[in-house]
């Protein structure tokens, strides 16, 4: 198991600031001023000394005039530099290097935000509308009315949450079936509300144990229930969205299998891609073939997709990044999109399992 940390500079205009139509070298310089200072400050209260690598501007002939987007890595490393410097008056700060600061700008991944991606953690936060990390439940109300809502952070201490979430969104269905299972057959609580349940006679000796269970068993059963109804509602969006259809184009143009053609052909057999999804297919082909907005076929695909005039200039911005390698290679890296049916499918029985064993509990 592996945790990943994140650290968010949170200046709202960075993008506008640094890739707007007008270069502004006063407010770029001012908002690369307040992300170093930012980024200095993580690196001092951990007491970290990095060595600084960012990445160079493409061009290094002389002759050619280098343009403030390719002077971002460079100028934002010297801030983070200068930063780190005025920290080695601090008491027990490192004199020499810890570890390694890599400074790259968007340019080098422009795909990267706009792909699905398909871990269980950010299926959470691209499909189901959550606000930070903060998901909304609904419960059994306890008066019998409709249904409560519960808020639920999806956060470091719910210990299924970090086992699961950098799985994919089948191993992690798998992997809960598998635990509701092995909940249900192991835990004597579950077992001896089945027994119950059954017309079973239940000794004085049992039921004391059972009540000695059940504070743990309730604590489970909640927090394997969130994560099942998580799940289904992630599996259920894929299948109403056609997200592995999708997914699978959407690969494809990475890896260079599929084209424009590809993506008109979808179109028009796919009547019913949302809005987000014809955008997020146009953004990856205007990473990928920029070229290929400046002739007719550009034009028809847009025409095509029927997207707005705010989308369509959306699709248009990305161009202002610097365009990917001649070998049309992403790094964005490898990822299995292939699904198992069965591994889909087995949530359905989690669920009718964990309705089960949340009515013994409630008995």
């Amino acid at each position: 198991m592996f945790s990943l940390q994140g650290f968010i500079t949170d200046y709202d205009k960075a993008l506008e600031d640094l890739f707007g139509d007008e270069e502004n070298n006063f407010k770029a310089d001012a908002c690369l001023n307040v992300m170093a200072t930012r980024i200095a400050t993580v690196f001092a209260s951990l007491r970290e000394y990095p060595f600084v690598r960012y990445r160079a501007p493409k061009c290094i002939d002389p002759m050619a005039m280098t343009t403030l987007r390719d002077l971002i890595p460079t100028k934002l490393a010297a801030g983070v530099w200068n930063g780190l410097e005025k920290c080695k008056s601090i008491p027990n700060f490192p004199q020499r290097e810890t570890c390694d600061l890599l400074i790259v700008d968007r340019s080098i991944d422009q795909i990267a935000p706009i792909i699905h991606e398909w871990t269980y953690d950010a299926m959470c936060h691209d499909l189901l509308n959550m606000v930070g990390n903060k998901y909304v439940q609904e419960v059994p109300s306890k008066t019998g009315g409709s249904p409560e809502k519960k808020e639920v952070l999806l956060q470091e201490p719910d210990p299924l949450w970090l086992e699961i979430r950098h799985a994919h969104i089948a191993d992690a269905s798998e992997r809960l079936h598998d635990k509701m299972t092995n909940f249900a057959s192991k835990n004597k609580a579950a077992q001896h509300q089945r027994g119950s349940r059954d017309g079973g006679e239940i000794s004085t000796r049992d039921l004391q144990k059972m009540v000695q269970a059940l504070p743990q068993y309730k604590e489970q059963i909640e927090n394997l229930s969130l994560h099942v109804e998580i799940s289904l509602k992630i599996n259920q969006i894929i299948r109403d969205e056609g997200l592995r259809e999708l997914g699978q184009l959407e690969q494809d143009l990475v890896f260079g299998d599929a084209g424009m053609k590809d993506v008109i052909n979808f179109f028009k057999t796919n009547e019913e891609v949302s809005r987000e999804n014809k955008l997020r297919l146009l953004m990856i082909i205007a990473c990928i073939f920029p070229e290929k907005f400046e002739g007719e076929e550009g034009l028809d695909l847009i025409k095509l997709s029927e997207l707005p005039p705010d989308d369509v200039n959306a699709v248009n911005n990305m161009r202002r990044f610097a365009p990917l390698s001649e070998s049309k290679q992403s790094s964005t890296g490898g990822f299995s999109l292939k699904f198992d049916i069965h591994k889909v499918n087995v949530l359905v029985e989690a669920l009718l399992l964990l309705v089960d064993l949340v009515f013994l509990f409630a008995c």
